[in-house]
């Protein structure tokens, strides 16, 4: 069952949205095969107030399992959206395998 849940992408613009989309939906796989029991995903994407060139990124991830307690990563954040994201997933996966020892 692939449930993925987005937040706060409504103020970026459609390539961003795209971007999500695609890279979320690449790593749901790859956690999906690491462990079962992960039911569902959310990514919380928060952008910071634009005050030069380039605004930052923050992006929250929270699984939910099957009969455990949600599993969040640490906040990630960068000026590119893309890293951003890579880094969040890359935390969420250690979590997964250091909460669910896989």
């Amino acid at each position: 069952m692939q449930e993925i849940q987005y937040i706060g992408t409504k103020d970026l613009s459609p390539e961003e949205q795209e971007t999500i989309q695609n890279i979320s939906e690449e790593q749901w796989h790859k956690i999906q095969r690491i462990h079962k029991s992960v039911l569902g995903m959310t990514v919380h994407v928060k952008t910071a107030e634009k005050t030069g060139a380039k605004k930052r990124y923050d992006i929250h991830l929270r699984l939910s399992v099957l009969g455990k307690e949600h599993i969040e990563s640490c906040a990630a954040s960068d000026y590119d959206l893309r890293t951003a994201l890579h880094k969040s997933y890359e935390d969420i996966t250690h979590q997964v395998e250091h909460k669910l020892r896989t």
